[in-house]
């Protein structure tokens, strides 16, 4: 991960932007609730407790050496070895037996909520706080051995990391103390660990005075999967300097321990350089992680000496590979600015399970125009380049824009910076988590912004690779029964992966999903020719999301136009279809020429037909007016779809054998409609004598399915009804 992440830390264009570089140790407070803690000098030795808002959560950290214990925020250990729902059902069965018994015989999701309205119905503070002491006085084994893991992660919060913190911040010698600060560590200095721990039940216990009381500080008590944090701080604090639970005392924390760090670095008589060239002290600690958005937690690199196979060329742990303290600070301060919540879709995005994506540009060095050196740090901002969104699925996760506008903002905003397109290089690396404590890279490339303009470019071309009458679609409007018809959108390379792994039913009612198709597989076709990848795609994608294409050519010949705003996979699988007979060299001007596309054309007319035939035939005029037309579930020139895959030459007997009823009627038909009915004669005729000359496969490839299923959604225009067959409008021609 380190060789993707140091580019970035030692490109110009991100420097300026760079987020507060943080200490190692101090990190993040856990995601949920945070309560403040206010610690007293007298007994019970708390004297306040309150919920600490997400927004000044967030800015807030801990010191912490080792997993599991810091300071001055660290998660609270429970009073109580036994869970909530267990507590409180032993409550009811002292003071309410019969809801106890009635919750022995539910489920655990039921009994849960049972026993939690039962309590809130019977709840008495005298009676709860007195079952909460009993409880905390138990004398069984697994209570002893939770009070003492409980009371060894106290000793080692707030008296082990406090005296660490304490004597790194003493060596940094700032001048600037903080008071507040110092009280709270000499008020922890004077109270035992046992003294605290009970301290804190006495308080938390006279604060429940209800059941919504309970509810909140349950977790202090009662065992739990999420914890509470607390953050430690005083109550009588000097107003003249920032309490401890304040961001700026966080800073000056963070400030006396860089500070510390550089004066220990500098007496270090460590030679040599690291493997990036940077001084090499500071090699054999510990690799720093990086809160990294939906990943969590990230290692810049993990390689332990209990892997034997770093013993296969005599070296191990650090030795294999020695990254000084310097390279590592830049490489974590890097990953964190390219990470910030801010820079969501401009810099990183998520782009498959657990997988971000980071992409930024940077100035080629060798290229930039002498005398212009010293502005590069001042011309990317990458709040204005949505690089990451063009490259995933759009800027935003509700964005509906297509690839093609997106590109061409991303293409002006650096064009903006050079003219010449080749100085620009973007750079992209993906990180995948693999388990909780493994992340791999798992996506590596550059390009310049040169080529990514000629790949985008192709890219929208491929999604336009379609009969104009499919490039336009129809959706309802904001107002109610408006409808718009608009250009059919091209997609973004995430979409691939998202769509093409659908795996839809012969009715097309629902699908499951495959994995044949990877999180980077659409970035690989935007940016690279490999005919043999592409033909791959196109054969999964064919399989998958047939049955969903003939759905949407047959809803073309009921006349249900408009796709609704849940049916995305309508306006995008066509899309994709397009895409990859594009990068297979098979564009519109010559597929629609194929004999394959015209048999598709021709059970797309057959369909047209029989509807035409039930609509004046077998449904009633009564029923015509009411828009409901009487016909079976499943069209002829539908049903041959899957006959037309494998047995392609004898498709064409067949329908002619299904379809003479249909073809008897139009010839004789004297209906409001009859011009339609001879129109629709006509175009059979022209269609099959075309395919009489023509030479039919036997059975179809994955390029000849596509074709099939193209001429079918296409299918023909209609003449006389106002409206064309297919439900995007216009007409058949390229």
């Amino acid at each position: 991960m380190l060789n993707e992440v140091i580019p970035a830390a030692n490109a110009s264009s991100l420097k300026r932007i760079f987020a507060q570089e943080w200490d190692k140790n101090l990190k993040p407070l856990p995601k949920g609730d945070v309560f403040k803690v206010c610690v007293s000098a007298v007994e019970p030795f708390v004297d306040g407790v309150s919920l600490i808002p997400p927004e000044h959560a967030a800015v807030l950290r801990k010191y912490e050496e080792s997993n599991g214990f810091s300071f001055p925020g660290f998660n609270f250990p429970p009073y109580l070895h036994m869970s909530k729902v267990d507590f409180e059902q032993g409550y009811l069965a002292i003071y309410d037996r019969s809801a106890a018994e009635a919750a022995g015989g539910l489920d655990d999701k039921k009994r849960a909520r049972f026993i939690s309205n039962s309590l809130k119905k019977s709840f008495d503070r005298g009676n709860f706080a007195d079952y909460l002491l009993r409880a905390a006085q138990e004398d069984a084994p697994d209570a002893a051995v939770n009070r003492a893991k409980a009371l060894n992660k106290i000793e080692r919060c707030i008296k082990n990391m406090a005296s660490n913190l304490g004597e790194k911040i003493k060596a940094a010698a700032l001048g600037n103390d903080n008071p507040n600060y110092r009280t709270l560590c000499e008020r922890l200095e004077k109270i035992s660990p046992e003294q605290f721990f009970d301290g804190c039940f006495e308080y938390f216990s006279s604060l429940i005075d209800s059941y919504e009381s309970w509810e909140r500080y349950c977790r202090f008590f009662v065992q739990s999967g999420a914890g509470v944090t607390v953050f430690l701080d005083i109550k009588d604090y000097d107003d003249n300097y920032k309490s401890v639970a304040h961001g700026d005392t966080v800073k000056w924390i963070n400030s006396a321990l860089l500070r510390a760090n550089e004066t220990r670095g500098g007496g270090d008589e460590t030679d040599g350089e690291d493997a990036y060239g940077n001084p090499l002290s500071g090699c054999d600690a510990k690799m720093p992680s990086v809160r990294v958005g939906p990943l969590g937690d990230v290692i810049l690199r993990s390689m332990v000496k209990e892997a034997p196979c770093q013993f296969r060329y005599g070296v191990a742990d650090y030795e294999s590979f020695p990254v000084g303290d310097v390279s590592r600070r830049s490489a974590k301060l890097a990953l964190e600015t390219l990470a910030q919540e801010q820079f969501r879709g401009k810099t990183w995005k998520l782009m498959g399970e657990k997988e971000l994506l980071f992409a930024y540009p940077v100035m080629l060095t060798g290229d930039i125009e002498s005398g212009c050196s010293d502005d590069m740090e001042d011309i990317f901002n990458l709040g204005d380049i949505p690089m990451a969104g063009l490259l995933t699925n759009g800027a935003e996760a509700e964005d509906k824009a297509d690839f093609t506008a997106l590109a061409g903002q991303v293409i002006a905003a650096l064009s903006g910076i050079s003219r010449r397109l080749s100085t620009i290089e973007i750079k992209i690396f993906a990180l995948k988590k693999m388990d909780k404590a493994r992340t791999k890279v798992s996506y590596y490339t550059n390009f310049t912004v040169d080529y990514l303009y000629q790949c985008a470019h192709e890219w929208s071309e491929g999604c336009r690779n379609l009969p104009d009458n499919l490039r336009r679609i129809k959706r309802w409007g904001a107002a109610k029964g408006e409808i718009m018809e608009t250009e059919r959108r091209s997609i973004f390379p995430r979409e691939l992966y998202t769509f093409a792994n659908k795996v839809w039913r012969m009715d097309g009612s629902g699908n499951s999903l495959s994995k044949k198709i990877k999180s980077m597989d659409g970035l690989e076709l935007l940016l690279k020719e490999d005919r043999a990848f592409a033909m791959n795609l196109l054969t999964i994608f064919i399989s998958n999301s047939a049955p969903l294409l003939a759905l949407c050519g047959e809803c073309s010949r009921r006349g249900k136009q408009v796709i609704g705003d849940k049916e995305e996979d309508k306006i995008v699988n066509p899309a994709i279809l397009a895409l990859l007979l594009y990068k297979l060299g098979c564009k519109k001007e010559d597929y629609m020429n194929s004999p394959v596309f015209k048999l598709g054309t021709l059970l797309a007319l057959a369909d047209s037909l029989q509807y035409h035939y039930c609509k004046y035939v077998r449904t009633s005029e009564e029923d015509r007016k009411k828009n409901i037309v009487n016909a079976p579930v499943q069209l002829v020139g539908n049903s041959m779809l899957s006959a037309a895959e494998t047995r392609t030459r004898q498709t064409i007997g067949i329908l002619g054998a299904r379809i003479r009823p249909y073809l008897t009627w139009a010839r004789t038909d004297m209906g409001e409609d009859m011009g339609l009915s001879r129109w629709m004669l006509k175009q059979f005729s022209v269609i099959s004598f075309a395919l009489a000359e023509s030479s039919l496969p036997e059975s179809l490839g994955p390029i000849e399915k596509s074709e099939l299923y193209l001429g079918y959604m296409a299918g023909v225009s209609g003449k006389t009804t106002g409206e064309n067959e297919n439900d995007e409008g216009g007409k058949q021609n390229g």
